[in-house]
């Protein structure tokens, strides 16, 4: 993680919140703010594509 400067603990501040209507359609879906890029997490070996 020293090598991407950031740590475990930056994980774990993902930010959740529901999708605002917009465009003309109606939102109401979930939306996550993950704290590093999805590839930096693949590169990590924490998440990986099937």
């Amino acid at each position: 993680m020293r090598r991407f400067n950031s740590s475990f603990e930056d994980l774990g501040r993902a930010w959740e919140g529901e999708i605002a209507p917009g465009f003309g359609a109606r939102g109401g879906g979930r939306q996550v703010e993950m704290p590093m890029t999805v590839e930096l997490l693949r590169r990590l070996g924490l998440i990986e594509e099937f």
